[in-house]
Formats: C-alpha cells, sequence, structure tokens
C-alpha cells in the first residue's frame, strides 16, 4: 500500500502551471488523494455513466 509520501512524489506537474509548484505540492498531504477517494470518483462516474445509457445517450 503506498504512502502519502509515496502518492506526493508521483504528483505530475501540467504544462499549464505558470511557475513551478512542485516543492508547494509535495509538502501538502491535503493534495494527495486516497484510496477512498479514488474509489468514490470511481463509483460517481459509473453512476453518470449508467444515467447516461439510461437515457439513450452514447458519451464518447
Amino acid at each position: 500500500v503506498p504512502t502519502k509520501a509515496d502518492k506526493r512524489k508521483s504528483v505530475r506537474i501540467g504544462s499549464y502551471i505558470e511557475r513551478d509548484v512542485t516543492p508547494a505540492i509535495m509538502e501538502d498531504d491535503e493534495l494527495a488523494l486516497d484510496l477512498e477517494d479514488l474509489l468514490s470518483f470511481s463509483y460517481q462516474v459509473a453512476k453518470g455513466m449508467a444515467f447516461l445509457a439510461s437515457k439513450n445517450c452514447i458519451h464518447r
């Protein structure tokens, strides 16, 4: 099981950020997503896709 420190190491900084904020992100545990967050996001996406399918909507 990855620790919060391991999760912080895997943070990817996008090209849309104008300045390097890596140190600030790496030090902020509140930004690390844990398993509960990821499962919640996945569940919400699945429920949304099921809703769209029930309305005969195809999401690409």
